[in-house]
């Protein structure tokens, strides 16, 4: 299995669902999922895009399995018929628990609890690599490029029309 981490949520113009963008730690490929938009608002929130980041059904299910003293193992992303799948698996009495559950809530919990993300090869073959879209994954081209301009560059602004 391949670490992942999250790249970005990045909701979609059309406003129905979300891009959840994951990555290799090593940078070099990327999987992309298209998530409903209420699953990304409670993702988004586990990641602090909101001033709260709370999610009643993540804090029901990590206090079922603080009570049982269960903890979160790590989120897996494999394959399935219909494309990405997911569970989540647990530490439970030294020995695992594994419930199939939707990626984004898999993420989630991971991302919620510090819970390492993995991907399967079979999840890997629905990647891309992270240079497809013309830049490598941590290319900061325009961050340098702003460090970098000053604003004489532009030259003198167009004289005012009174």
């Amino acid at each position: 299995m391949t670490p992942m981490t999250v790249r970005g949520l990045v909701p979609r113009s059309e406003g129905d669902h979300a891009l959840l963008m994951l990555q290799t730690l090593a940078g070099d490929r990327v999987l992309g999922l298209l998530v409903p938009t209420s699953e990304a608002t409670r993702l988004a929130r586990v990641l602090g895009a909101g001033g709260c980041r709370c999610s009643p059904i993540y804090d029901l299910l990590l206090e079922l399995s603080e009570t049982v003293r269960a903890s979160v193992a790590r989120a897996v992303l494999d394959a399935s018929q219909g494309g990405i799948g997911a569970r989540i698996e647990f530490t439970w009495n030294g020995s695992e628990a594994r419930f199939d559950c939707h990626p984004v809530d898999a993420v989630g919990l991971a991302v919620r609890t510090g819970a390492p993300i993995y991907a399967t090869t079979g999840a890997l073959s629905h990647t891309c690599p992270s240079t497809a879209h013309g830049r490598a994954a941590g290319d900061h081209s325009i961050a340098l490029w702003l460090d970098r301009i000053r604003p004489d560059d532009f030259g003198s602004p167009p004289a005012s029309r009174v």
